[in-house]
């Protein structure tokens, strides 16, 4: 029975995954056809941005790459998907660069396929939602592949997941997320010394450990209960006091560790001694 179960879930996933890869296509067609595609057929105005080619080259890469993903698992060529899949991390990072640029000098020039009476700048709001909305869900893709590896690699190497590949992308992801803070910092401050970033570096630590160290989304919270934290008390606090803004934070901190050793956000109560 359960077996049987498993197989008609596989082949309804698979009808499911072909029939958005027939669609997807056509959607993007029907969609940027007039604009883009089959601009010069239709009489439809030029395209004269090279970023918009590039942005259009990539995305036709994707869907590409989706489709063929699609059939390569209907065709059991499991091996090939699992190395195009890697290429298609890269991609994916080059079409959030690339949508980024795009997106920014549309709201700065305009876009041709934008309507006539919403002002650029409100039009852009559109394909950045897209964006935010496509690395947040593959974001959530890779997340789930490397907690299930992380969690055990073994199984997970029964199932086909190359742990060892998973784990060393979650690594570099977390280089190449900590080399754009750098240069964010670098922007704001351009005189970089010894300790640069040293403060921020334990803050972000600190908001891991209070939210919780062995789950993504309670180290975020945890993050963003810091930095909130951090502007109550610096809003409470006189003008001449707030040089202790670390030290009221960090005694904060210790109180909920004492309270909560787990995380604050984890589920279920973890005593000290489970903690150490």
């Amino acid at each position: 029975m359960a077996t049987q179960r498993i197989a008609d879930w596989q082949r309804s996933d698979r009808r499911l995954f072909a029939a958005v890869a027939i669609l997807f296509p056509i959607l993007v067609l029907i969609g940027f056809g007039r604009t883009y595609y089959l601009s010069t057929l239709v009489g439809g105005p030029p395209v004269k941005s090279l970023l918009v080619h590039v942005h259009g080259a990539l995305m036709t890469l994707w869907i590409a790459l989706f489709v063929t993903q699609v059939f390569l698992i209907r065709a059991h060529q499991r091996a090939l998907h699992k190395v195009l899949g890697w290429y298609g991390v890269a991609l994916a990072g080059a079409m959030v660069v690339a949508g980024v640029l795009t997106a920014a000098a549309a709201g700065k020039y305009g876009s041709l396929s934008a309507p006539p009476e919403i002002p650029p700048l409100v039009f852009m709001a559109i394909p950045m939602t897209d964006l935010l909305m496509f690395v947040v869900f593959f974001g959530a893709a890779i997340y789930w592949r490397t907690r299930a590896a992380a969690a055990d690699f073994r199984t997970a190497r029964l199932l086909g997941v190359k742990a060892n590949q998973v784990i060393g992308l979650a690594v570099v992801l977390s280089g190449a997320l900590a080399a754009t803070v750098a240069v964010i910092l670098t922007v704001q401050t351009p005189f970089v010394t010894p300790d640069f970033a040293l403060h921020d570096t334990i803050i972000v630590l600190v908001g891991v450990v209070v939210g919780g160290i062995d789950r993504l989304w309670t180290a975020t919270l945890g993050g963003f209960a810091i930095g909130f934290v951090s502007g109550i008390v610096n809003g409470a606090l006189p003008t001449d006091s707030t040089v202790y803004l670390p030290s009221v934070v960090f005694v904060l901190v210790i109180l909920v560790l004492l309270l909560r050793p787990a995380g604050l956000f984890v589920r279920g109560r973890t005593s000290v001694v489970d903690r150490v």
